[in-house]
């Protein structure tokens, strides 16, 4: 049995994984276009107020604002209320330009993901948009 390069089991194994990657990039983006409606009116105010009070570095600082309107958004979808649904209009969800590869969109998810986790400037985003939310639904 002859092996060629490029056509072992191995390079089917790697095949899998990149198109298992591939799907799981178009999944988390498929995810932004269902929080878009749910961005609070107020994001934009919060995250300016995060930020002052916590920098972040020139570096992270796209990635922190779109990890605190992911999570704005995940709270204001967790209340049931949809930011539209009043008289206030939902703010616009930040996304960051990425080049067109599968390997740039990995990166910069990989750093949204450490600022969602790590970015006291996003967990204060969290914190107001839990209160918002709270408030919406009339409980303290």
């Amino acid at each position: 049995m002859e092996v060629r390069p490029g056509r072992g089991p191995g390079t089917l194994l790697v095949r899998d994984a990149e198109l298992a990657l591939y799907r799981r990039v178009i999944e988390i983006r498929d995810g932004y276009l269902t929080l878009r409606p749910h961005l609070p009116p107020h994001f934009p105010h919060w995250a300016e107020e995060g930020f002052r009070r916590f920098p972040v570095a020139p570096s992270g600082a796209a990635a922190a604002t779109e990890a605190a309107a992911v999570v704005a958004a995940l709270e204001s979808l967790r209340s049931g209320r949809r930011p539209g649904d009043g008289q206030d209009a939902p703010a616009v969800l930040p996304v960051a330009p990425v080049q067109g590869t599968v390997d740039a969109e990995v990166v910069w998810l990989t750093q949204v993901t450490r600022e969602l986790t790590r970015s006291e400037a996003v967990a204060y985003v969290r914190r107001r948009a839990r209160l918002a939310a709270g408030e919406s639904q009339g409980s303290p």
